[in-house]
């Protein structure tokens, strides 16, 4: 397999992977950003935004709406960081706990239909590989080489 059709292979599965994800959201009434921080936040209560903005690969900008949306909502709200007057975190309301555990359990049901496709031996491999695929990835970002003067837009 060629480097482009493996990219294709590769991308083409994030896209159905991301489908999957839209529909089961919707079921819940949220889209896969306000999903994630929902199992974010299960993770770790009472995060930072800019924390969570890194971890959830979200610009600033897509994450603040995503938490309006989850304060409007009465799932989430704001307080004021106990050690930074200027910051906040975020923590969810009783409200958003249930949802959270709702989605969690369902979301852990649909991951294991989806991988099952996989041994257990399979899906370690497939765990390692796509660990350091990420990690080149985040250090390409980091330091994105200048391209040949060949590849360049003219």
């Amino acid at each position: 397999m060629s480097g482009n059709q493996l990219y294709t292979a590769l991308n083409e599965t994030a896209l159905l992977l991301h489908t999957s994800e839209r529909a089961f959201s919707q079921r819940f009434g949220l889209t896969p950003t306000l999903l994630h921080l929902l199992h974010q936040l299960h993770l770790s209560e009472g995060q930072q935004p800019t924390q969570l903005s890194a971890l959830l690969l979200l610009d600033t900008s897509t994450l603040t709406r995503a938490i309006d949306r989850l304060t409007q909502a009465g799932l989430a709200q704001r307080r004021a960081d106990p050690h930074d007057r200027r910051a906040v975190r975020l923590t969810l309301t009783p409200a958003g706990q249930v949802l959270r555990d709702a989605t969690l359990a369902c979301h852990e049901q649909l991951i294991a239909r989806q991988l099952g496709v996989f041994s257990v031996t399979e899906q370690q491999q497939l765990a390692a590989l796509l660990v350091t695929l990420r990690a080149g990835l985040v250090a390409a970002l980091d330091h994105e080489p200048a391209l040949p003067t060949s590849c360049r837009r003219r």
